[in-house]
């Protein structure tokens, strides 16, 4: 299970409904014009990179002014560091460049290392250096 970035399809059933969960929620936070990679939902726009390019799960804007993107990170996606790097390399730029305010959502759960996904997630995006706010749901 993964996504489709041609489609905008979110096939992982998991990771569609944490998108959409991360929307609704981002909606009664007052940001507006959300989209999302989820049924029923438009999906938000791909972020073109030099070397490739994503799409975020949830897109929207805070007041109107400040753009954000929200990425739903499943336990499987550090197994692939180098995909992974791509990936918030691209969102890591894009937050500094455009002034994207970037969110992260994930499983609130226990990898087989013995470490929470949320805190396997801080440590690999702190190379970035560019601030988030971690949603574990």
């Amino acid at each position: 299970a993964g996504v489709n970035e041609a489609t905008a399809t979110v096939v992982d059933p998991v990771r569609a409904h944490l998108a959409m969960t991360m929307a609704e929620l981002l909606g009664v936070l007052g940001y507006e014009n959300l989209q999302a990679r989820a049924p029923g939902w438009s999906p938000p726009p791909i972020l073109e990179g030099m070397i490739e390019s994503h799409r975020p799960d949830v897109a929207g804007r805070w007041r109107r002014q400040k753009p954000m993107i929200c990425d739903v990170v499943m336990p499987g996606a550090l197994n692939d560091e180098a995909a992974f790097d791509r990936r918030y390399s691209l969102f890591s730029s894009a937050s500094a460049r455009s002034g994207y305010e970037l969110h992260i959502a994930c499983p609130n759960c226990v990898l087989k290392t013995g470490e929470t996904l949320g805190n396997a997630i801080r440590r690999k995006l702190e190379k970035f250096n560019t601030p988030f706010k971690l949603w574990e749901l």
